[in-house]
């Protein structure tokens, strides 16, 4: 990243911080800040500026944080967990190459494999179909939100 692009963001994040008023809410300055700084950018600003502000907390509040922060984490793992679950990688590699499989012989047999391809479909189709219950059960009746799936 150019010298010229860093001094931007910088300027640009300070004019934020300027601007923004006391009465603010912390965490919509932390979400302004998420979506505008690069990944390490915003890593090393929570290091250097909100780490040492939350460990010099009175202990109430110190607790009432951590409490937070504690229920989140796990939160967060039961969450990994049901994606786990899902075993998306494993299913986007199995129809990935079977889609890939299907476009070969498509090219390779144009004319005269239609009955082959078809049953590469119904293949790729059943896959899916086999899936789909198990999105479900996580996505509805879990209550896990339908982006993350």
């Amino acid at each position: 990243m150019s010298t010229r692009s860093n001094a931007l963001k910088k300027r640009k994040l300070h004019e934020m911080l300027s601007s923004s008023s006391s009465n603010q809410n912390p965490s919509a300055v932390l979400r302004a800040l998420s979506s505008s700084l690069p990944p390490d950018t915003f890593i090393n600003l929570l290091k250097n500026t909100l780490y040492p502000a939350l460990d010099a907390l009175p202990t109430a509040q110190k607790t009432a944080v951590s409490n937070s922060l504690t229920v989140a984490t796990c939160d967060s793992d039961q969450t990994q967990q049901k994606l786990n679950t899902i075993g998306y990688d494993t299913h986007k590699k199995s129809l990935e190459d079977a889609v890939k499989a299907l476009n070969k012989d498509i090219k390779r047999n144009w004319k005269n494999g239609w009955e082959e391809q078809g049953e590469m479909m119904g293949k790729i189709a059943g896959e899916v179909i086999e899936w789909l219950p198990t999105l479900w059960r996580i996505a509805v009746k879990d209550g896990l939100k339908l982006q993350l799936i």
